[in-house]
């Protein structure tokens, strides 16, 4: 799917240089999945020469694995944030279906290993699914994955004039 954005989103108005991924839940775990994996060719059969990568990805209460210890390759915290994009991570303190500890490792891994922002947010009294009705709560979030995606796009657009990594200020995780 992201090699089709690429190579055909503009006829449809979308940017092919700027692929944002989001999800909530198992959404997003998938989301966050091809993230982390992108541009490897053991994930990509029959596409091992397409260009998989995204600008970012936005993650809302998802289950990023067990702990440290979990290796399976089916759970983000599995594999290291070498050359990860920008993430944005919102989970609710009070959910009750996955462990705000998770999501809390899950972004502390990612500031360790990854060479671009990780960007956390803890919704007080947030329960899993804060995001299907509306309320004050999500409507702050979408303000923070607007202004985060705002801050990913002057990012791109800083690295094609510059030639190379040059972001201008973003956001303090």
């Amino acid at each position: 799917m992201i090699s089709w954005v690429r190579e055909h989103g503009h006829r449809h108005g979308g940017n092919r240089d700027l692929v944002f991924l989001a999800g909530s839940s198992s959404g997003w775990q998938l989301a966050a999945l091809a993230a982390l994996t992108a541009n490897d060719p053991r994930y990509q059969l029959g596409f091992e020469h397409a260009d998989t990568s995204v600008s970012a990805a936005i993650c809302l209460h998802e289950y990023y694995g067990s702990g440290t210890q979990d290796r399976s390759p089916s759970v983000p915290l599995a594999y290291q944030g070498t050359d990860t994009p920008p993430f944005f991570v919102v989970h609710g303190d009070r959910d009750s279906l996955i462990s705000v500890e998770t999501a809390r490792l899950f972004a502390e891994k990612l500031r360790a290993t990854s060479p671009s922002p990780a960007v956390y947010a803890e919704l007080p009294g947030g329960q899993h699914g804060f995001d299907r009705f509306h309320s004050l709560r999500f409507d702050s979030v979408v303000n923070g994955i607007d202004a985060f995606a705002g801050w990913v796009r002057s990012r791109e657009l800083a690295l094609r004039h510059a030639g190379g990594w040059a972001a201008p200020a973003g956001p303090e995780g």
